[in-house]
């Protein structure tokens, strides 16, 4: 964990039921979106775009998008 790393949002996502995260400066992308319970993970380079991804995991959490796809 770098030292500039801070936790944004942290909410639990309605059409998977996981926990899912927004980090500023993580792993040197300014912004990334994190699957709490499954740690995938995608950066962006700003906020709106990683605020708009928070609300469907199944399409950048691999451990996700299998769940879809088997359900």
């Amino acid at each position: 964990m770098n030292v500039g790393e801070q936790l944004k949002v942290e909410r639990k996502c309605r059409s998977t039921g996981t926990v899912v995260q927004l980090w500023k400066d993580f792993d040197d992308m300014p912004w990334m979106t994190v699957c709490a319970d499954h740690g995938g993970c995608v950066g962006h380079y700003n906020r709106r775009d990683a605020e708009g991804w928070l609300s469907h995991p199944e399409d950048w959490c691999p451990t996700c998008m299998g769940e879809e796809e088997e359900g």
